[in-house]
């Protein structure tokens, strides 16, 4: 991450040449100044695609889903958990910010300046927080179709922590370990195998714990 390289892109992308003396002093003070912009920038990604992609998966799923009972309300929440976890683990995967994202936590924790390191972790900070705040929108909807609400005292900020905790963790180790997918389980309909990931099975676990019907209002 050096002047040089940036350079380099931009006469590659666009043709322009500069030269160091033309950006340092002007534009960044110097090298360590320009390398914590980038890194902030990068650590203030909020991973809105990644969540789209999850959402638009299990879009289908609530859809076709009977919710008109508390049973099968709680048989499409497990669905959604299937369907979705593979969907999440595999776009946190496949992304290139997730590893850039990983990479600026490993710099955050490592780095030997005070003020880097600070000013990296409020960045980072900044991106889970937007992070959470697109979960508990879409888990808030969620909760409402299918007419669940959290135990208390519980929280669904709490649920969106601990639901990106693991699928990070998943998809780390997804990229280096055989096992974390393609799970074939009973759960399907009659008894039908169905494929699941280690990350859609903790992800039931969470919901089960976290989550409960509404109580009937009715006589």
């Amino acid at each position: 991450m050096t002047f040089k390289a940036a350079l380099d892109r931009v006469a590659a992308d666009t043709g322009l040449r500069f030269s160091n003396a033309s950006i340092i002093g002007r534009i960044w003070k110097d090298q360590r100044e320009f390398r914590l912009e980038v890194l902030n920038s990068f650590a203030s990604i909020d991973y809105r695609s990644e969540i789209d992609a999850v959402v638009s998966a299990i879009s289908p799923v609530l859809t076709d889903s009977d919710l008109s009972t508390e049973a099968s309300r709680s048989a499409a929440l497990r669905e959604v958990c299937r369907v979705g976890g593979a969907r999440h683990v595999e776009a946190l995967r496949d992304s290139s910010t997730f590893a850039l994202w990983i990479g600026i936590w490993s710099i955050a924790a490592s780095s030997d300046s005070s003020t880097e390191q600070r000013e990296l972790h409020e960045a980072l900070l900044d991106g889970y927080e937007a992070i959470n705040s697109h979960f508990e929108d879409a888990f808030g909807d969620l909760m409402d179709l299918l007419m669940v609400q959290v135990r208390k005292p519980l929280t669904v900020r709490q649920f969106a922590d601990a639901v990106g905790a693991l699928v990070e963790g998943c998809s780390l180790r997804d990229r280096v370990t055989e096992g974390m997918a393609n799970i074939m389980r009973a759960t399907g309909p009659d008894g039908q195998m169905q494929e699941w990931t280690t990350f859609s099975i903790g992800l039931v676990a969470l919901a089960t714990e976290f989550f409960e019907p509404i109580p009937s209002t009715g006589p």
